[in-house]
């Protein structure tokens, strides 16, 4: 009996490893990721966050942002970008972008911002939705993914995969190559690539002092600066490396830090995978339901401006929150003045925003 069976797995393996990949893999170097310890400690902070229901059905909150009229404003899955202002008790739907909005920005003239993994840069204003830019150099942008406004109302963005489109991200995990980037779009309307070769170009975040922009390395767990003000302008470096988490979201705060939204603690598994492109080769046939995908995991962390992490944030368990996408930083008026610092959390499947407050 064991025969048949024997010979039909070898049948199945060997077929298997005839079929040709969907991607062209390369090696890849990763800087190790630092331990869980110091200011990067595990806890269960975020166990104690504050949930604010989306309506019935929406999912997938993956940026918030605080508009000029102190309203929430988020991005959910079926393409809807939502809005609930301060005292409203219900969301309500401003647009559907007919695509997936994933980050958000506003503008000093009250419009909204939207970065669309499908549909581009797209301008929100008194009800109407314009195409800022959808493609570069006559090609098509794959994966635009998140954004933010300098003062002189230039656009930041990034585009995280020059190869493979927001269906196919993973695609471009696996592939290790590299090619996402950072543009910026001036108020003319004129559009430039600032940084280039990036592994999957996410969170971007332009610094309080607008010196210089972050842009977030996912697969590379790094976080890499463009420098746009000063003798360092035009130069490239990076802000921090060897992350213990997976970069997702990151924003600038009033006070010069930044808040990074780690998607995940990092996997020894998946990065011990880096050096070897012919298994991530075969990796990508699989199904995404058989791909070493790690649990869940509720990750923040706060840097200085030198790059230098002050506090993390978790929830080891995700029972609150997980697969933190966005953290958005902001301040509630208290008595007799004071300010009290709270951040908003989105994430990529949740059915909630989430508030902390110290």
């Amino acid at each position: 009996m064991w025969k048949p069976v024997l010979i039909a797995s070898a049948i199945t393996a060997t077929v298997f490893l005839l079929w040709p990949s969907p991607i062209d893999a390369i090696a890849e170097v990763r800087v190790p990721g630092v331990p869980l310890t110091g200011a990067y400690a595990a806890n269960d902070y975020l166990q104690s966050v504050a949930p604010t229901p989306l309506p019935l059905g929406a999912e997938g909150p993956e940026d918030i942002e605080v508009g000029k009229d102190g309203c929430l404003y988020t991005g959910v899955a079926d393409g809807n970008v939502l809005r609930r202002c301060p005292n409203a008790g219900e969301w309500e739907t401003l647009i559907n972008t007919g695509g997936r909005p994933l980050g958000l920005a506003s503008m000093d003239d009250g419009s909204l911002i939207v970065a669309d993994g499908y549909k581009g840069l797209l301008r929100w204003f008194e009800g109407e939705l314009t195409l800022l830019a959808d493609s570069y150099n006559g090609e098509r942008l794959k994966v635009v993914d998140d954004v933010d406004v300098a003062h002189d109302g230039t656009i930041y963005f990034s585009d995280a995969s020059m190869r493979w489109t927001l269906d196919d991200y993973l695609y471009d995990v696996l592939e290790g190559r590299g090619t996402g980037r950072l543009f910026a779009y001036s108020p003319q309307g004129e559009l430039t690539v600032i940084a280039e070769g990036l592994g999957f170009a996410n969170g971007v975040a332009v610094s309080a002092d607008q010196t210089f922009v972050l842009v977030n390395e996912t697969t590379r767990s790094q976080i890499t600066r463009v420098w746009i003000a000063g003798p360092k302008t035009g130069s490239v470096d990076i802000f921090a490396e060897g992350l213990p988490g997976i970069p997702d979201g990151v924003s600038a705060a009033d006070d010069g830090t930044f808040w990074v939204a780690m998607y995940n603690k990092r996997a020894a598994a998946i990065d011990d995978l880096a050096g070897l492109p012919w298994v991530r080769e075969q990796v990508a046939k699989l199904p995404e339901s058989l791909m070493p995908i790690p649990a869940p995991y509720g990750f923040i962390v706060q840097f200085d401006d030198k790059g230098k992490a002050l506090q993390s944030l978790h929830d080891r368990a995700a029972v609150m929150v997980g697969e933190v996408t966005s953290v958005q930083p902001f301040k509630t008026e208290q008595q007799e003045g004071l300010y009290q610092q709270g951040l908003y959390i989105g994430t990529l499947h949740g059915k909630s925003i989430f508030t902390v407050t110290n």
